[in-house]
């Protein structure tokens, strides 16, 4: 499973993303981090096994932000290429952005991933988020009561957009001072 997305509450950005790397040669030794307890009876049956934990977020600049999923090796190729790119730019742009990521071949290099970019600007004095995902077909996008956008990628998409989609209670126990 693998899951990027974002979502928009109150025009503030907040984008997640795994930190598991699977593949058929992969080791169900590994550990998996969850609450669900022993997982690793399970792990027997599945073809794609844990091979690594590594970040799939990046801070590129102060207003813009990456995720990544898919292709251990198209990830790291296009976010390297990504990072050169964007030091060029003092103040990146949203068309500076959509340049960078329309010069970089996808269809041939990044075939096997997907990505969302997201970018904060000011513009006549308010704050503008934008973002832009690929491939757009492999992308959830939806409205909810507590988000103004929500947008997944991956095999916990659906998942993650219905439960994050939910209003639910929250309360915390704690003292001025402790």
């Amino acid at each position: 499973m693998t899951l990027i997305a974002h979502t928009l509450h109150h025009r503030i950005p907040f984008l997640i993303g795994d930190i598991l790397f699977t593949s058929k040669a992969g080791d169900e030794s590994i550990t998996l981090p969850t609450a669900l307890g022993d997982t690793q009876h399970l792990l027997k049956e599945l073809p794609y096994k844990p091979a690594l934990y590594s970040q799939k977020v990046y801070v590129i600049k102060p207003n813009l932000i990456i995720g990544l999923a898919g292709s251990g090796s198209e990830m790291k190729d296009f976010l390297k290429e990504f990072r050169v790119q964007c030091c060029y730019y003092d103040k990146m742009t949203f068309n500076d952005l959509m340049r960078i990521i329309g010069d970089y071949d996808k269809d041939k290099l990044f075939k096997e991933s997907a990505f969302i970019a997201s970018l904060v600007e000011k513009e006549n004095g308010r704050v503008q988020v934008r973002s832009v995902v690929y491939p757009e077909n492999d992308w959830i996008d939806q409205k909810t009561d507590m988000f103004e956008n929500i947008a997944a990628c991956g095999t916990g998409d659906a998942d993650f957009c219905y439960h994050a989609g939910k209003l639910g209670d929250f309360s915390a126990m704690a003292e001025v001072g402790s």
